[in-house]
Formats: C-alpha cells, sequence, structure tokens
C-alpha cells in the first residue's frame, strides 16, 4: 500500500510540474496524426498537441483530453472517453457518470500509421 502511494505521488508531482497549454478544439491539429483502428470497427484519429493533452477524432466528433494518472502508458480523459495508450497499442473506453476511471474494459485500437 506504501509503494503505491508513493508511486502515486510521483505521478502526481510530475503532471504538477509540466506546463499548461491551452488547446483549441476548433483549431487544426499540429502535427502528424496517429491513425487507430479499433476491435469495434471505429476509426480513431489521435494527436497530441501538447505534453498533457490529446485530441481524439471519434465518430465525427473532435474530443480534447487532459493527461490523467496511469501506472504505465499515458493515459487521457474527457468528452465522456477513456484513451489509454501503450506504444502502438491503445484502448478506448467510455466514462459512465462521475467515473474518473473507466469500468468498461475498453476497445483495443492498434495503429495503424504513426508520424
Amino acid at each position: 500500500m506504501l509503494r503505491r502511494a508513493g508511486m502515486i505521488l510521483v505521478l502526481l508531482l510530475a503532471a504538477a510540474c509540466r506546463q499548461e497549454q491551452p488547446v483549441d478544439a476548433a483549431a487544426p491539429p499540429d502535427g502528424e496524426a496517429w491513425l487507430h483502428e479499433c476491435a469495434d470497427g471505429r476509426t480513431v484519429t489521435a494527436w497530441y498537441p501538447a505534453n498533457n493533452t490529446a485530441r481524439l477524432r471519434i465518430d465525427d466528433e473532435t474530443i480534447v483530453m487532459s493527461v490523467a494518472i496511469s501506472a504505465s502508458g499515458a493515459r487521457y480523459v474527457g468528452g465522456g472517453w477513456q484513451w489509454w495508450t501503450k506504444g502502438r497499442d491503445a484502448w478506448l473506453a467510455p466514462l459512465a457518470p462521475g467515473e474518473d476511471v473507466a469500468s468498461a474494459g475498453g476497445t483495443h485500437c492498434p495503429a495503424r500509421s504513426a508520424p
């Protein structure tokens, strides 16, 4: 338990040290996009305009997400979704009302192309 609390503290401190940069959801994304093909047939395009944000294009909607604590990989939440990446793999899961971490297992969305 103490080890886990220490890990969470380190992650919180690392997140606090990151420089905040505003993201405009209507603006065109900077840089190249990662294109992911999900197991459920959905295509997700992901951009990472700042080190603390992700911008996803899901079902013709652009969602701006904020970085969230994860023990492994990078996890982002926003717009009722959780996007968890590790290497070229990603998982998309809906967030139920009041959830900070998705209780749903999510859909595997491996990257088809990368920047």
